[in-house]
């Protein structure tokens, strides 16, 4: 037995671990690290388990092709890269280069060399079909950047807040909320409140992380435009702006344009219509406006509820007129240490409406979001015949069939395909659909570096570690790297493959260390000096925000038109009750994350099933005694756009009227088996109502439901 230092990707928080291997280098054990500088001791459950993913005996472990039975038959590896690249020859030949489709998954953001490689073969490709789970997740945020504009030193961190506000986000849970709560986030949060941090938590769920509030309000599901507008409208009528900070960075006029949107929304309306307290609400203002430093924080909740761009509008402007930014000489800790410099510079990085230079797509005139299309709108593309129909589609590390609204189009769609190519470790419901899936190597299997999305830091500090490969592939696997199915594609396509300016060697295939070098190259700390650090290392490298150029001249529109037109049609739509009266409904569905899981990922590892046997319907309990339905009995929960069977539990931190479930869950519409437990909440979910201005983004949450006991 031996034990050998690494971190964690099953989420973004790179949590240190340390393995125990056997002689032969096979896993046995994972464990925190307690010498981590970042997570310093913290793992949470789904790293515990990654030797049950390690060594589960479903994993694929070789490259497999569908036969015409519909069975799967390993296949050797380069065998298949020559079958697929003669058939993406005859497609573009036939139809073009925008009928071959790209999808960036979960897993690929997680895997450093992959992420740099999706956009390298894209872009040698030539094709404009580019999809992946930023535009399915919190999209909405792209939009607000286009439209109200940045500020270019970004938000105030924890430790340097006095003051912290999250909306629709459960960092304790689900680690997401990017330089606010991503590692070790249950004792960072204690910390901080002990230092005299004051929390505001506004969740229709009593959140684990409400639990921490100083303030905790619980509004309606699909009322997060509302609320804030509310707090933005009390903020405003009591004078506890930053006029310094507006009349500097706001641009002139828009502060009363601001006004007239936000006047309707009073306090009398907006608690009668979100269902909160008046009193409480002039609290959260009065704490966020004047409680000193500190920022508004939101999460995937608002952005795939009603009204999504207007949400995170609204949310950042609470950063916006109350100036919750970093200023001119504060502290900068979370340099992003393994990219080029880049200062933090206290300007603002005005809006520039990118999407409305793009033409209208083919469907429903969605457009693209930083070089990417809409990914609601992939099934679609798919099905819809025409120029630009897309025909083949790699999924690099994603689950599409479980994942993406609609889940019967999207299958549907998925079947269709000429090719699809899926690079997943288990047989998981799109592999299931796949023509060819390539087996890749788990996170210990290989060498990375922490994520950096977009190259910027997702860590409170300046902190980065390096991990070799340590945990040999099982005996008689023949396991990829998922950069590597694009490099050999690329070869067998003639096609050269560039990063930064440096093209690859496209005879010999590089090494998973030396595309990190690539990656790394010129970085603030060079690559070679992290790795001789086993645990990572903080480094204090004393960055301080710098003034603004003296050209520097952004300001942010704080209320456009379009934005100002979202506002008033909140108002005219009216409020839950409305809604669901509308459609004769009596409940609203919430989605939300769990401990367990992320996403579709491993629901068959049974360290989870014996925790989580199935996703199931939580439900105040005063709503199981009104519909007769004992816990863990069976209901039907009905959409006006579909239907689903649940397991019902009681669940005291959901308001009667709400039930929350856990998506991505279950197997195949209609299929037969024991594939994946629960159920996937997406066959209630439209993707062609409800949906966004912009980014195409559907209702995801705060869905009108009926539900009925199932005898």
């Amino acid at each position: 037995m031996k034990t050998v230092k690494s971190f964690c990707r099953m989420c973004g928080s790179a949590c240190g671990t340390v393995l125990t291997l056997d002689d032969a280098d096979r896993l046995i054990k994972v464990r925190p690290d307690d010498d981590n500088p970042m997570s310093r001791g913290y793992l949470c459950y789904k790293g515990l388990y990654a030797d049950e993913m390690q060594n589960h005996p479903g994993r694929l472990l070789q490259t497999v092709k569908r036969q015409p039975d519909g069975s799967y038959r390993p296949i050797d590896t380069e065998v298949a890269l020559d079958e697929i690249a003669e058939r993406m020859a005859d497609l573009m030949a036939d139809h073009g280069k925008d009928a071959i489709a790209l999808y960036t998954g979960g897993s690929s953001y997680l895997t450093s060399t992959a992420w740099m490689m999706l956009p390298m073969f894209r872009k040698a490709l030539g094709t404009n079909a580019n999809y992946s789970t930023a535009t399915i997740d919190q999209s909405a945020k792209f939009v607000t950047v286009e439209r109200l504009g940045a500020w270019a030193a970004g938000k105030h961190t924890i430790d340097r807040s006095d003051v912290m506000m999250l909306i629709g986000t459960n960092p304790l849970v689900a680690h997401s909320t990017a330089g606010c709560l991503t590692t070790d986030p249950v004792k960072t949060l204690k910390r901080e409140k002990a230092r005299g941090l004051k929390l505001i938590v506004i969740d229709p769920r009593r959140t684990e992380t409400a639990a921490f509030a100083d303030l905790f309000i619980q509004p309606w599901p699909g009322e997060d435009a509302t609320v804030v507008a509310g707090l933005i409208r009390m903020i405003l009528a009591e004078g506890w702006i930053d006029q310094t900070f507006v009349d500097r960075y706001v641009e002139e006029g828009g502060m009363t344009r601001l006004w007239q949107a936000v006047e309707p929304f009073t306090p009398d309306y907006v608690a009668g219509r979100a269902g909160v307290d008046a009193g409480e609400l002039r609290a959260a203002a009065e704490l966020f406006a004047t409680g000193g430093r500190g920022s508004v924080y939101s999460g995937t909740g608002p952005s795939m509820a009603p009204h999504a761009n207007l949400n995170e509008h609204l949310i950042e402007l609470l950063n916006v007129i109350c100036g919750r930014y970093r200023r001119e000489g504060e502290p900068v800790e979370d340099v992003a240490i393994l990219m080029p410099p880049r200062p933090a510079t206290a300007m603002v990085v005005p809006p520039m409406r990118g999407f409305a230079a793009v033409p209208p797509g083919r469907i429903r005139g969605a457009g693209q979001l930083f070089g990417e299309r809409m990914t609601s709108t992939l099934p679609d593309e798919i099905l819809t015949p025409g120029e630009g129909q897309v025909r083949a589609l790699f999924n690099a590390g994603g689950n599409p069939a479980s994942s993406f609204p609609d889940q019967e189009k999207t299958v549907k769609a998925l079947k269709s395909l000429d090719l699809l190519v899926s690079i997943q470790p288990f047989m998981d419901t799109t592999a299931r659909l796949a023509d060819y899936v390539f087996a890749p190597k788990l996170q210990y299997e290989r060498a990375d570096i922490p994520m950096y999305i977009y190259d910027m830091s997702f860590f409170p500090k300046s902190w980065a570690q390096y991990t070799p490969e340590i945990v040999k592939p099982p005996e008689g696997a023949q396991l990829v790297d998922d950069w590597y199915v694009f490099w050999g594609l690329a070869k067998r396509l003639g096609l050269t493959l560039e990063y930064r300016g440096e093209a690859l060697d496209m005879e010999a295939a590089p090494t998973t260390d030396q595309l990190l070098e690539l990656r790394c190259r010129g970085s603030v700390i060079p690559l070679d000096e992290i790795k001789r650090h086993p645990e990572g290392k903080v480094y204090d490298l004393n960055q301080t925000v710098q003034p603004a150029p003296p050209d520097a001249t952004g300001r942010f529109d704080v209320m456009p038109d379009d934005v100002f037109g979202e506002l008033q049609s909140v108002v005219r739509e009216g409020g839950r009750e409305q809604r669901l009266t509308k459609g004769g409904f009596t409940h609203q569905l919430q989605v939300r994350r769990v401990r367990e899981i992320n996403n579709s990922m491993a629901m068959w590892v049974p360290a989870v099933h014996r925790r989580m046997p199935t996703n199931w319907a939580a439900m105040h309990p005063a709503d199981l005694e009104a519909l007769g339905v004992a816990p863990e009995s069976t209901v039907t929960i009905r959409s006006e756009h579909g239907a689903i069977p649940a397991v019902v539990r009681p669940d005291e931190t959901i308001r009667p009227g709400v039930v929350s479930m856990t998506h991505s869950w279950g197997g195949l519409p209609g299929e037969e088996g024991d594939h994946e437990p629960g159920v996937n909440v997406n066959l209630l979910i439209s993707s062609e109502h409800y949906v966004e201005p912009i980014n195409a983004m559907v209702r995801m949450t705060a869905i009108p439901v009926n539900i009925t006991p199932v005898n």
